[in-house]
Formats: structure tokens, C-alpha cells, sequence
């Protein structure tokens, strides 16, 4: 699973995000019973529409609320040293570019032990 930073953007409570984001998942797992991956939401570089601090917080409660049922998988490795999404991933700041995503199945395929023949 990856969440994006939509909801981020609205004037809701990050606990509101957060239960809607379980709540998701709590229906997944209900349907199958395969192991469940979330990815964590990525930060973002010079926007003005969102703050890395609130996807932090995000971040935070969704892993601590999760912990123990769903695998998480960390994308730091995609931040610059300002802790900011370095600018190689991304055109605009929110959304990755070819190189991001291939850096992001790197990072997933290395959390799952899958490796790309």
C-alpha cells in the first residue's frame, strides 16, 4: 500500500487521516490473508501546499498504530541530508519522476526480499 499526501492538504485532524488510513487497511486484511506492505508517505521538497512535518506526524501515528500487523517500509533512503525528498526522485517536489520510482521498487523490492531478475 501507498498513501500519498492528499488528505494532508485538507483541514483535517492527522489522527482523522490516520483512522480513515487503518480503517483501509483493517478492510484489506479482513479480505485476505496475504501479508500487508505500507509504504511510508514519501516527504516532499519546496512545496508550499503541505509541510514535511505533518507527513512526519502522519507517518508516525499510521506506523504506531499499525505496528505489529502490517510490514513497513521505509523511504528515508529517497531524502536529501535536509530530510527533504531529494530533488533526483521528483520534477516538482510531491510526485516522482522515472528515476524515483525505480529508486522507490528498489526500496520495496529490498523490504519484500524480492529481487528483479
Amino acid at each position: 500500500i501507498l498513501i500519498g499526501t492528499n488528505d494532508i492538504v485538507l483541514p483535517v485532524s492527522i489522527q482523522n487521516i490516520r483512522d480513515n488510513i487503518i480503517q483501509m487497511i483493517r478492510m484489506i486484511k479482513d479480505l485476505s490473508s496475504s501479508p500487508i506492505y505500507l509504504v511510508e508517505s514519501l516527504l516532499i521538497n519546496g512545496r508550499l501546499d503541505r509541510s514535511n512535518d505533518r507527513i512526519k506526524e502522519l507517518n508516525s501515528a499510521v506506523k504506531k498504530a499499525t505496528d505489529g500487523w502490517v510490514h513497513w517500509i521505509e523511504t528515508s533512503k529517497m531524502n536529501d541530508g535536509y530530510g527533504h525528498l531529494d530533488l533526483r526522485y521528483t520534477s516538482d517536489g510531491l510526485h516522482l519522476n522515472e528515476y524515483g520510482y525505480r529508486k522507490l521498487r528498489e526500496i520495496i523490492e529490498e523490504s519484500i526480499g524480492e529481487k528483479d531478475e
